[in-house]
């Protein structure tokens, strides 16, 4: 058995200098009731900062529906966690992770991949 994981972390703090405690935080087994928080934290934490997105010229809202739609599958598998931040009750951070077998031998769909990525993986 192979996992492959998608990790993303943000914590938007008007404080910079703050400094996190290890009590600051809980990590939990990914819940289907938690995917609209997540999805909203891929969007804005991840797709609207990550630069190989903006580099390769992706179209934000394809990666955005992309990445809604792995989550949306792989928040299901039991290793997929979440970080909640305790004084906000806040999901700061996701690891999704898909569980590869010898059933599911591939982590992404090549062509729904090529949809969303034209020319890029070639």
């Amino acid at each position: 058995m192979i996992m492959n994981s998608l990790f993303i972390f943000t914590c938007d703090q008007p404080d910079h200098k703050r400094k996190f405690q290890d009590s600051d935080f809980r990590i939990e087994q990914m819940k289907e009731e938690y995917f609209e928080e997540v999805s909203t934290l891929i969007i804005e934490s991840f797709i609207a900062r990550e630069p190989l997105i903006g580099g390769l010229h992706l179209g934000k809202e394809e990666v955005s529906t992309y990445l809604s739609d792995i989550a949306k599958e792989w928040i299901k598998y039991e290793p997929s966690v979440c970080a909640v931040y305790i004084p906000d009750n806040k999901i700061v951070g996701v690891n999704l992770t898909k569980i590869l077998t010898r059933e599911e031998q591939k982590t992404f769909n090549e062509e729904e991949v090529s949809h969303y990525t034209p020319g890029v993986c070639n």
